[in-house]
C-alpha cells in the first residue's frame, strides 16, 4: 500500500511538472507574440505618421494652387514674370543676376 501511495504520489509530481513546463512554454510563446505586437504597432504608427505628412504637403499643395488660381490674373505669363523679376534683380544696387558685377 505504502508503494502504492508513493507511486501515486510520484504520477501527479510528474503531472505537475509537465503542466508546469506547459504553461511555461504558453507563457514565453505570448511574450514573443507581445514583443512581434510591439514592433508591428511601432512599424505602423511610423507608416501613418509619414502617410500623414504626405496628406499635410498635398493638402498645402492644392492651398497654394488654389491661391494661385484666384489670386494670379488671366493671361499671366510666368516667363515674362521671371523676365521681369530679373530685370528688377539688375537694377538693384549690390545684386547680381547670372555673374554679372555692376559697378
Amino acid at each position: 500500500m505504502a508503494q502504492a501511495g508513493q507511486h501515486r504520489s510520484q504520477i501527479l509530481a510528474d503531472q505537475d511538472s509537465e503542466r508546469e513546463v506547459t504553461w511555461r512554454e504558453r507563457a514565453l510563446n505570448a511574450e514573443d507574440a507581445l514583443k512581434a505586437a510591439h514592433a508591428e504597432i511601432l512599424t505602423q504608427r511610423t507608416r501613418i505618421g509619414e502617410l500623414l505628412g504626405e496628406v499635410r504637403y498635398l493638402q498645402a499643395e492644392w492651398a497654394d494652387e488654389a491661391i494661385q488660381r484666384d489670386l494670379i490674373p488671366s493671361g499671366y505669363d510666368p516667363q515674362m514674370s521671371v523676365a521681369r523679376a530679373i530685370l528688377v534683380l539688375r537694377r538693384r544696387p549690390g545684386t547680381a543676376a547670372r555673374g554679372e558685377r555692376h559697378g
